[in-house]
Parts: C-alpha cells; structure tokens; sequence
C-alpha cells in the first residue's frame, strides 16, 4: 500500500453517487489573538486530516495497514499522535482515511509538523503555520 498524499482541511465533502471527494479550506496557515487562547494551551478547533493511499500490489488486498499521525510543535517536540488501522477491500485500487479532529495542542507560534507513519516508516510530513498574534 503506497501513500499518495495527506492534508488538512476545515471540511471534505464526498459525492454519493461518484465517491469522489471535495476538499474544503485547505489549511495551511492559523492566526490565533492571544486574547482567545487565554492561557489555554488546547485551541478548541475541528480539521480534517485527508490521506490518499494506492495499493500497488494484488496481494495488498485485505492486508492490515497501521497508521500514526504525529503531531510535532516548532521545536520539533512531539505533543500527541493518533492511531487507526484499515484494510482496503479486494476489487480496489485506492482508498481515502478521513479523520476528523477537535483540538490542536499548541506550544506558542511557529511551524508545526504534522507526520505519517505507515507501518513505523514516515510516508508524509505536513507543515502547519500557527501564528499567535
């Protein structure tokens, strides 16, 4: 199973009839008044984490794969991660993983990373600006 690509958007819409999928306000940058944060260190805050994965040989099919979505701040601390695993059913070539989050853990303003690993090998890295202002 190969990884295609990852992203971070407010809302993904997915068409029932074609199952093709609407990305919605791609994230890549956050502003944030510090009044807002008032000394909190969790931004109450709902995104979408969109990956694309291909599986590349027959024998892929039904196999299990494990996935980590790591959350690294500016200083390249990590801060929290989240794990799921799937298998892609027989007859298909690719499959979309939606998750859906409600919080982000901040530690001040800079350039987060947000990192995939698939079966303990880094497949994506995303970079997520936060500016406090």
């Amino acid at each position: 199973m190969k990884h295609l690509w990852s992203i971070i958007c407010n809302r993904l819409i997915i068409d029932e009839q074609t199952n093709n999928a609407t990305i919605i306000d791609i994230l890549e940058e956050i502003k944030i008044k510090k009044e807002f944060l008032q000394n909190r260190k969790e931004l109450p805050f709902f995104f979408n984490f969109v990956s694309l994965w291909f599986v590349e040989d027959e024998d892929e099919h039904e196999k299990e794969t494990n996935v980590i979505i790591e959350f690294y701040d500016p200083n390249n601390n990590k801060l929290n991660d989240f794990n799921f695993s799937f298998a892609l059913p027989q007859r298909k070539k690719r499959i979309r993983t939606n998750v859906k989050f409600d919080r982000f853990v901040l530690n001040g303003s800079g350039t987060y990373r947000i990192k995939v690993k698939q079966d303990n090998t880094e497949v994506a890295e995303i970079p997520l600006e936060i500016i406090i202002i």
